[in-house]
């Protein structure tokens, strides 16, 4: 009976440290997570932004034009 008990209590300990390691990996996951959608996303917007300057030197002299 009391190797029993010692059993459950190693279990319930193997398990809530199991628990912890999984809630420590949780904000390396979230991290990771940013990071990929950063890594992906920021070409992007870095593309988006060139493209808009592009944009707007090439209508400047529109926007500077009295008669629009």
């Amino acid at each position: 009976m009391i190797e029993h008990s010692t059993f459950l209590f190693k279990d319930s300990k193997n398990l809530t440290g199991s628990l912890v390691l999984e809630l420590a990996k949780l904000p390396l996951l979230w991290f990771g997570q940013l990071y990929l959608l950063l890594y992906c996303f920021l070409p992007l917007y870095s593309v988006l932004i060139l493209f808009t300057k592009v944009v707007l030197l090439a209508f400047k002299p529109l926007l500077h034009n009295p008669f629009l």
